[in-house]
C-alpha cells in the first residue's frame, strides 16, 4: 500500500461537500471515510479518461455509494497530496460525464501550483478514524 498522503480539499470541494451534507446528512459518515480511504491509498479511486494534458492519470474518482455518487480528486505523487476537488451534486445516473466540470480540475491544480494557500484546508483524516472508532465502540456497547 502506498504511504498516506495528505487530503488538502479545495475551496470547490468544500462548497459541494458542505451541499451534499446538507441534502443527504446520512451521507457524511460515508463521505468521511472515502476521503480518508483516498488519504490511505490515493491509488485506491478509478483513474478517470479524458482528462486534459497536464491532469492525466491523476485525476481519480471514488463511489459514495453504490449507484450513487462521486468523490473525484487529484493525486499529487511527488508531494504525497490527494486533492480533493469535486463530489458529484446528483446521483450516477443524473451525471452527464459529457459534460465533465474539467475547468474547476485545472482551477484547483493552477492554485495548488501556484501555492495559493488560503483556497484550501487539509483535512484530518486520523480525526476521521478516531471518530469512525468511537461509533463502532458505542455501537457495541448497546
Amino acid at each position: 500500500m502506498p504511504n498516506k498522503h495528505a487530503f488538502i480539499a479545495h475551496h470547490i470541494f468544500d462548497h459541494y461537500y458542505n451541499q451534499l451534507i446538507e441534502a443527504a446528512p446520512e451521507l457524511k459518515d460515508i463521505l468521511d471515510d472515502k476521503i480518508r480511504i483516498a488519504a490511505e491509498n490515493p491509488l485506491a479511486g478509478e483513474p478517470l479518461q479524458g482528462a486534459p494534458q497536464p491532469l492525466q492519470g491523476r485525476i481519480r474518482k471514488l463511489r459514495v455509494r453504490k449507484g450513487g455518487r462521486r468523490l473525484f480528486y487529484i493525486h499529487f505523487p511527488e508531494y504525497e497530496v490527494v486533492l480533493g476537488v469535486f463530489i458529484t451534486p446528483e446521483s450516477r445516473k443524473g451525471f452527464n460525464y459529457a459534460e465533465f466540470p474539467w475547468a474547476l480540475f485545472e482551477e484547483a491544480a493552477d492554485d495548488f501550483n501556484d501555492r495559493k494557500l488560503e483556497n484550501f484546508r487539509i483535512i484530518d483524516t486520523e480525526e476521521i478514524l478516531k471518530k469512525k472508532r468511537a461509533k463502532k465502540k458505542k455501537r457495541k456497547k448497546k
